[in-house]
């Protein structure tokens, strides 16, 4: 009788942002003007997985960033490692990976 095949293991299933796609938009509010902007950029920058942040456009407390990944990251890992940094809540309220975009609130 032959013997059966090994079991083969699924693939690993990725989520998030690939850094090699390129950058992420990001979308975060409420920003208390421009000192909270700066204190926002500089969190993203210390960030797990975040490789640069910078600014786009900010108006009526609602900032747009463009973030460069060095590693794989989510949306949900963002909020988290951003609200580690910032010693508040955010949480994720929209996401797109194939648009690459992501939305955050501020708590």
């Amino acid at each position: 009788m032959p013997e059966a095949p090994p079991p083969v293991a699924p693939p690993v299933a990725t989520r998030g942002f690939d850094p090699a796609a390129g950058s992420v938009a990001l979308r975060i509010s409420p920003v208390a003007g421009f000192q909270g902007l700066m204190r926002v950029q500089d969190a993203l920058a210390r960030c797990r997985g975040v490789r640069e942040a910078g600014v786009e456009a900010y108006a009526q407390g609602e900032a747009r960033l463009r973030l460069h990944f060095a590693e794989q990251i989510d949306g949900a890992q963002l909020a988290a490692s951003l609200a580690e940094a910032l010693g508040r809540g955010v949480r994720v309220t929209a996401e797109s990976a194939s648009e690459r975009t992501v939305q955050l609130a501020l708590e």
